[in-house]
């Protein structure tokens, strides 16, 4: 996983989004990324943080078929936070960076997999470039490079009650949560920054050649 964090420093952003929002941004599928898990959570996270004001979570990317994004409204109505979830469809990769880093909270809800088990998520090092408090599930080698409450929100997979609990946790003590997230910038600057990667399999190339 590596990342360019100088390109999470814009707060460039065409979409007319005015209110705080939680932001998931990549595939609308749900076998993926879980955005049903991240719908359902939303709105049980709404009934319990303390002041919701205009809190929406927007997700970013296209919806592939008219019957998914039908599922995703009758799940917003079930879960009682229609109105509350924004789908911005296509957005080109220049406005990204700005989408993410003005949002309030990153979200990634993807459950249990074979491609979750083997992979770590390359939106994840995009989302704690932001240096904004980033909740996700613990799936695949997540857990060797974070922790719950030190550097991100790690809620279980599959689980909305824990998922919902964490985006109560980052809402209700806000800014103790953005001093985690500062943790997970931390964390880019450290391990996942393209400069300290190269640097690194340089120093390997050169210990192989000297061998």
């Amino acid at each position: 996983m590596i990342v360019d964090p100088a390109r999470f420093r814009s707060q460039d952003c065409n979409q007319d989004i005015k209110s705080r929002y939680i932001a998931y941004c990549g595939a609308m599928d749900i076998e993926k990324d879980g955005v049903d898990i991240l719908i359902r959570a939303f709105g049980k996270a709404l009934e319990q943080i303390h002041n919701t004001g205009d809190l929406k979570l927007v997700l970013i990317g296209e919806v592939p078929e008219p019957n998914l994004l039908e599922k995703y409204n009758t799940l917003m109505k079930e879960s009682n936070c229609e109105g509350r979830v924004q789908f911005t469809g296509y957005v080109n990769r220049e406005s990204i960076p700005g989408l993410l880093n003005n949002a309030a909270a990153l979200a990634l809800a993807r459950p249990k997999s074979k491609q979750a088990e083997g992979g770590f998520p390359t939106k994840l090092g995009e989302y704690l470039a932001t240096g904004k408090p980033t909740i996700i599930t613990n799936t695949g080698e997540i857990g060797r490079f974070l922790r719950d409450g030190e550097n991100a929100f790690i809620a279980i997979p599959d689980n909305v009650d824990s998922f919902a609990g964490k985006i109560v946790e980052v809402f209700n003590h806000y800014q103790e949560a953005t001093c985690i997230g500062l943790k997970g910038y931390d964390l880019v600057q450290s391990d996942f920054n393209y400069l300290q990667q190269a640097k690194r399999l340089n120093r390997f190339i050169l210990t192989i050649l000297k061998s």
